[in-house]
C-alpha cells in the first residue's frame, strides 16, 4: 500500500487549513498543523509566541505517531516559509517509506482565526513573504 505525506505550505491566510480540511473531509487522511497546539477544546485560537517551538515539536510527534501506525495519508499544513522547516518531515517520510507531495497555496482568504485581526494577518504575511524561499527541483 502506498503511503503519502502531504506538506501544504503558504502564507498566513492563504488557504492551507481550508485545503487540508477539505482533504480530510474527503476521507483522505488526517491533518496536523503547529497552530493546532494553540487551539483549545472549544476551537478558540490563542497564539503564544514563546511556545512556537513546543507547537512544532507537538506537530512532529503527531505525524511520527501516525507514520509508525501506518496511516495511509498524513497532511501537514504549516507555513513552511523556509525550506529547512520541511526537512524533518521529508527525512522521516523517507525513513518510514512515505511518498512526499508538496503543495504551495497562494490564496488570500479572510476570516478563520484572523477575523477581527486582519491588520495583524497582513503584518505577518508581509514579514513571512520577505523570508519566503521557493522550492525548485
Amino acid at each position: 500500500m502506498s503511503k503519502t505525506l502531504y506538506l501544504i505550505r503558504g502564507l498566513p491566510g492563504s488557504g492551507k487549513t481550508t485545503l487540508a480540511m477539505a482533504m480530510v473531509e474527503a476521507g483522505m487522511g488526517c491533518a496536523y498543523a503547529a497552530d493546532d497546539f494553540f487551539t483549545d477544546d472549544d476551537g478558540v485560537y490563542r497564539y503564544i509566541p514563546s511556545s512556537i517551538s513546543a507547537a512544532h515539536n507537538w506537530c512532529q510527534r503527531q505525524v511520527m505517531e501516525d507514520m509508525l501506525d501506518g496511516e495511509g495519508v498524513i497532511i501537514v499544513h504549516n507555513t513552511f516559509s523556509r525550506l529547512w522547516e520541511m526537512e524533518w518531515y521529508v527525512n522521516e517520510a523517507a525513513m518510514q517509506e512515505y511518498n512526499v507531495c508538496l503543495i504551495t497555496v497562494e490564496g488570500d482568504y479572510p476570516g478563520g482565526k484572523w477575523t477581527g485581526k486582519e491588520g495583524l494577518r497582513q503584518q505577518l504575511r508581509t514579514r513571512m513573504s520577505e523570508r519566503w524561499e521557493t522550492y525548485s527541483n
